[in-house]
């Protein structure tokens, strides 16, 4: 069973430019469920554009059909069938805050949403994809992972600091925040 992976494809990164004309490196910023949302939206846009011109085309071929004669009465929504869809994201849309999380010495650490410039510097650092990273399990790329996260603020925490304010009775919640933001 092929694994769904958490980073756009190419092919998407390459619509999103297209589309937004947003640079490689601010797309890079984008936390990945702001990142899926906004190409959602696009998609959609465009499936709704498509459909709208599709539509156009389809009521003058109608329309003429019936000054010939055609005796049969369809409308445009039997020829294209039913409009796109806005995709539900049930409510849920992940935005560019931080979340805060209070580490073992009782102090709350703003957290950022991950990124692709945080998976990049993950997959450099071990010399792995990114998705093989996520599976591996290893204590030495969650604390990576969660000084990447905590470090743009608070760049005072370096990533042994961060290691020693994860104790094994946070652990657990931290790896389920990170869990959910790639899922």
């Amino acid at each position: 069973m092929r694994s769904k992976s958490p980073l756009p494809n190419w092919e998407s990164v390459g619509f999103l430019v297209s589309e937004t004309h947003w640079t490689l490196d601010y797309i890079g910023q984008l936390p990945i469920g702001q990142l899926r949302w906004v190409l959602g939206e696009l998609h959609y846009q465009k499936a709704v554009r498509d459909y709208e011109q599709a539509a156009h085309t389809v009521a003058l071929q109608l329309t003429l059909a019936q000054i010939a004669g055609d005796k049969h009465r369809r409308n445009i929504r039997d020829v294209l069938g039913e409009p796109p869809k806005r995709a539900d994201y049930g409510g849920e849309y992940r935005h560019m805050g931080a979340k805060t999380i209070t580490l073992s010495n009782g102090q709350a650490y703003a957290v950022r949403p991950l990124n692709l410039n945080m998976m990049a510097a993950l997959e450099e650092k071990f010399g792995e994809p990114f998705g093989k990273l996520l599976t591996s399990q290893r204590m030495a790329v969650i604390r990576h992972l969660l000084f990447l996260m905590l470090h743009e603020d608070n760049s005072n925490l370096t990533e042994e600091r961060v290691g020693q304010l994860v104790t094994v009775e946070i652990i657990g919640s931290l790896v389920e925040e990170i869990a959910a933001q790639v899922s």
